[in-house]
């Protein structure tokens, strides 16, 4: 593609971030949180501790920490692009009327994901550099040591903004290639394609989960860690890309759900796909806190067996650990599920605005609202509960039966707050905070 469309291209893309700043907003955050997590671990380790090594070790944890967030993050703004196109229809439309080919209309979707990308991890690097400054004078009670000024790894920065513009990059590619597939008529009518149904990809989960077993066991009876290691990263990404499938298959059972549940769960399968992707971003959020809980009860029943009285006091604060994990991961979680509402609910507006035109109870906007966010989340947590539990359950088969050997606790407590609590809260929250349509703007063409 030569400059001058390039350049017209970019135009485009910016102008449309720009007259929806709700979703461009949520992008730029989802792409600034990881990014400034990374800048501001890669710069404390740079800066308070000893030895550059010790330094480079942590800044590569940072890094893979913040890749897989962005993964996660990364699922939730693929379906703000999703959505962000389809609102874009005529203005893409437009691009082909005056002469333009796909790689034109490709490019437009491309390039917004780019330089939404590219603000929030720019936002997310000044952000970690920032905190790095803030918590600078408690580095020395922290390290328990004298440490000198603030030293902020540039290529550390430059490494993690390139990695947060990328991965809103190809969070864009998708929607991108869905939109140049459309003609120019349906374009300029704002006929987008019909929702697809999970592909082979989701099919294809399911036998990665099944060779994830394979391997794990395999790995169990040889004691090899590399099979071990391989099948359970194969089985939880299996199970992640298996999830449309799994959302598509509530769609199909809710003929039993009352109405408004019935109504919620036929939305959100009715684009499985992408319902899916965010489903997989709350999984992620939620398997947190169960795995964190199962090991740190087990280590915890583990220690106390093998400690007197004295020592028993001794023992690490797992209980602290445990809440704070918990209590970080679960605002996430509920983060994702209303985001992914959202994105139903701006999807379904005009068959909702259908039902309240023909009389339906004015508070049937929000309690859909708050039926599809109930629904949403607790598919995503009784998903979560296998999730969590995969890499306990490895790691407790792979060891040695004995007397030595890590027992496994199942942490009931914390999945029952996963299971029970998190849908009731989105539900609840999600129909309170919802807008109800006002009906000068019922049936109105989304623009």
């Amino acid at each position: 593609m030569r400059l001058a469309p390039a350049r017209a291209a970019g135009r485009i893309a910016w102008r449309g971030a720009r007259r929806n700043p709700r979703r461009s907003a949520l992008v730029v955050f989802m792409v600034a949180f990881p990014v400034m997590l990374v800048t501001g671990v890669a710069t404390i380790a740079r800066t308070s501790l000893s030895t550059p090594a010790e330094a480079a070790l942590w800044e590569a944890v940072s890094f893979v920490g913040g890749a897989f967030a962005l993964f996660a993050t990364g699922l939730i703004s693929a379906a703000a692009f999703v959505v962000g196109a389809r609102r874009q229809l005529r203005e893409l439309g437009l691009v082909g009327a005056i002469g333009g080919d796909r790689r034109h209309v490709r490019a437009v979707v491309l390039l917004g994901g780019t330089s939404l990308g590219f603000v929030g991890s720019v936002a997310g690097a000044v952000l970690g550099v920032a905190a790095a400054y803030l918590l600078h004078p408690f580095f020395d009670d922290f390290v328990d040591h004298s440490v000198g000024p603030v030293r902020v790894n540039v290529l550390a920065l430059l490494g993690a903004v390139v990695m947060g513009t990328a991965a809103a990059t190809l969070a864009a590619l998708a929607p991108a290639r869905a939109a140049a597939r459309l003609s120019t008529v349906d374009a300029l009518a704002g006929r987008s394609a019909p929702p697809r149904p999970p592909g082979r990809v989701a099919g294809f989960g399911l036998l990665i989960v099944a060779a994830g077993v394979v391997l794990t066991v395999l790995g169990t009876e040889t004691d090899y860690d590399i099979f071990q290691a391989g099948g359970l990263i194969a089985m939880l990404s299996g199970f992640l890309f298996s999830i449309p499938l799994l959302v598509g298959f509530v769609g199909r059972i809710a003929s039993r759900l009352p109405m408004t549940g019935r109504l919620a769960a036929r939305d959100a399968a009715r684009h499985g796909r992408r319902t899916g992707a965010a489903v997989a971003a709350a999984v992620i959020a939620l398997s947190v806190p169960i795995a964190t809980s199962a090991y740190s009860y087990s280590r915890e029943a583990y220690e106390t067996s093998r400690s007197d009285a004295e020592e028993e006091r001794n023992l690490p604060d797992y209980a602290l650990g445990r809440a704070v994990v918990t209590g970080a991961s679960l605002p996430v979680a509920l983060v994702v599920v209303a985001v992914a509402s959202a994105l139903v609910a701006s999807e379904t507006r005009r068959s909702r605005e259908i039902l309240v035109s023909v009389g339906a109870d004015p508070m049937f906007h929000r309690k859909l609202v708050g039926a599809t966010s109930a629904v949403l989340a607790l598919m995503a947590a009784v998903l979560a509960v296998p999730a969590g539990l995969m890499p306990v359950v490895a790691l407790w088969a792979s060891q040695d039966p004995g007397p030595d050997r890590l027992p496994l606790v199942i942490p009931w407590v914390t999945i029952a707050t996963v299971v029970f609590v998190v849908p009731l809260v989105a539900g609840l929250v999600s129909g309170a905070v919802a807008r109800q349509p006002k009906m000068g703007t019922l049936l109105r063409p989304a623009t």
